[in-house]
């Protein structure tokens, strides 16, 4: 008799272990969008205007090849969008013109120094990539453009743009 009391506390002793271990478990469900943030050149880096890094210009005889040369120094590019695919930048320069005159576009040397040389191909001298995997932030690069001034050129303040496009890869 003995012996089965013994047993008796065991079991007992055991169903007590069980119940506890089993005791109410509640869940709480978590759910977050993460969504995408920008892909953008930065306003900032690319507004004006910008003055020539070559000096004055006169009118002569003769075609003047790149004699004005601008610089657009840092363009800052963020891409917080998410995706990991990267991007490409696209530079479309246009003739500077001073009312039916105008400067065309000389040889272009474009996009050049990088702030980051690993992920960077440069395609073109227009036309810039960046595949950046997880995606990039203050990335900068600086873009250069020449224009040629025709001979017996008319005198004035000549303006243009260049239009900057940014896409996604």
């Amino acid at each position: 008799m003995f012996f089965n009391r013994k047993y008796l506390v065991c079991a007992f002793s055991a169903v007590i272990t069980s119940s506890l271990q089993s005791g109410a478990i509640e869940e709480a469900n978590l759910q977050v969008t993460v969504i995408p943030g920008t892909l953008e050149i930065a306003p900032s880096s690319v507004s004006g205007p910008f003055t020539p890094t070559s000096g004055a210009v006169s009118v002569t005889s003769a075609k003047q090849v790149d004699a004005v040369t601008f610089q657009i120094p840092d363009i800052v590019v963020n891409d917080l969008n998410g995706d990991g695919l990267g991007w490409r930048l696209i530079a479309a320069p246009g003739n500077l013109a001073n009312g039916p005159a105008t400067l065309p576009l000389g040889s272009v040397a474009g996009f050049v120094n990088p702030s980051d040389l690993d992920g960077t191909l440069i395609e073109s001298a227009n036309s810039v990539v960046f595949n950046s995997g997880l995606g990039t932030s203050n990335y900068t690069i600086d873009y250069e453009v020449a224009y040629d001034v025709p001979a017996f050129a008319e005198v004035g303040e000549y303006t243009g743009v260049i239009v900057f496009t940014i896409t996604a890869q």
